[in-house]
């Protein structure tokens, strides 16, 4: 049924945080800016870090998350190696090149 999906699609995302938390330790991923989320969506993998104290972005053209989230969210695209949103003199440029970590979860091969 959908809501088996809509819960199996949360659970994954919160499966993935802990993982990330686990393999890479709490210190790293707050370093900096925190996390970067690239094609998030509706940002379950950035609630989840969040609710453990951990600063996340979700760099997302079409972010599904709400309008209060908890945590940043970047509208824009990421094109090629992502330079044209590195080389920004702004906010989106800091948080960047300032990130510890960067992580997608694209079960459905959104990257390729």
């Amino acid at each position: 049924t959908d809501k088996n999906t809509i819960s199996l699609k949360v659970e994954r995302s919160k499966i993935f945080a802990e993982w990330i938390i686990d393999t890479y330790g709490k210190d790293l991923l707050c370093r900096g800016t925190g996390v970067l989320d690239v094609a998030g969506g509706n940002g379950e993998t950035c609630r989840h870090l969040v609710a453990k104290g951990i600063p996340v972005t979700l760099l997302d053209p079409n972010p599904r998350c709400g309008s209060s989230p908890g945590f940043t969210i970047i509208p824009h695209p990421l094109n090629g190696d992502g330079s044209d949103l590195t080389s920004r003199n702004d906010n989106i440029g800091n948080i960047l090149r300032n990130c510890s970590f960067i992580c997608g979860l694209h079960p459905d091969q959104a990257t390729e």
